[in-house]
């Protein structure tokens, strides 16, 4: 039986000073994935790749088209 009380409540909104971390890394594995592709393989590859993969649009978007609002993982 899983103990639920070791685990984080990802319900609770994130800290305010922690805004730019991901909680999905999943996600931010295949977001990062696509920046991959977009470099080699150019953005409309790496846009369909993102899209076959349920990121929004909105992400997408951003992570490929506006590469200064990219979150930072320092």
């Amino acid at each position: 039986m899983i103990n639920l009380r070791k685990h984080r409540d990802i319900t609770k909104p994130v800290s305010p000073g922690a805004h730019f971390v991901r909680r999905d890394f999943f996600s931010a594995n295949i977001v990062e994935l696509g920046i991959s592709l977009q470099q080699d393989f150019g953005t409309k590859y790496a846009a369909k790749f993102l899209k076959d993969n349920w990121i929004s649009i909105d992400v997408a978007a951003r992570v490929l088209l506006r590469p200064a609002e990219r979150r930072r993982y320092n």
